[in-house]
């Protein structure tokens, strides 16, 4: 058996102790609800359950490649989603907005390079989104999702993406960052929160 790793995009720390602020009061709310440790959110690109020994290395000269030729982009976390939907929730996630084709782009790359690589990632179609937290069985969650979609949303520019593995225990699972790829950079990009409003 091999690795179980994957391919992920990490808001600054900023951001995590905004999630950090607005999750923890809520954490012990509800027992079929387990939110997310904030210090391990993430938007993940790409999951590989199974890095067999020796292809680690491919795989991050693969994903090196994709960081040299993508330019770094605004992202911003807003408004709610579930899957599989909210009147069956087992996941609650916040969205993406501006940059939500940017983050697309780059999942594609990645997940060609990957496949390149001769490694394997699972096929779910890719959604952006931030996962904050999951439900023990699936249930009508919109009192969770409007909550979640109140939320303020929050600006960062993605500059990295990143690699870890993950190890799965009885409460969950802890990631560990393998390889860290700075995107390729430009021209300095104003925060999407500095913009100031039309005249």
């Amino acid at each position: 058996m091999g690795t179980r790793m994957f391919v992920a995009v990490r808001p600054p720390e900023s951001v995590v102790d905004t999630l950090t602020a607005l999750v923890e009061p809520r954490r012990e709310a509800d027992p079929q609800v387990r939110w997310i440790r904030t210090d391990q959110a993430h938007v993940t690109l790409a999951f590989l359950p199974d890095v067999a020994d020796g292809m680690e290395e491919r795989l991050i000269e693969a994903l090196g490649r994709v960081a040299r030729r993508t330019d770094a982009f605004d992202l911003v976390l807003d408004g709610a989603g579930a899957f599989p939907d909210v009147t069956r929730a087992r996941e609650l996630y916040q969205g993406i907005t501006t940059g939500g084709a940017d983050i697309g782009t780059l999942a594609s790359r990645v997940r060609t390079a990957i496949q390149r690589s001769g490694n394997q990632h699972d096929p779910t179609r890719f959604v952006a989104h931030l996962t904050l937290a999951r439900i023990r069985k699936p249930e009508d969650a919109t009192k969770w999702w409007r909550i979640i979609d109140a939320f303020p949303h929050q600006a960062f520019p993605v500059t990295h993406v990143e690699l870890y593995s993950s190890t799965l225990h009885g409460s969950g699972a802890d990631h560990t960052l393998v390889r860290s790829f700075e995107l390729r950079t430009t021209a300095p990009k104003v925060p999407v929160d500095a913009v100031p409003p039309s005249a």
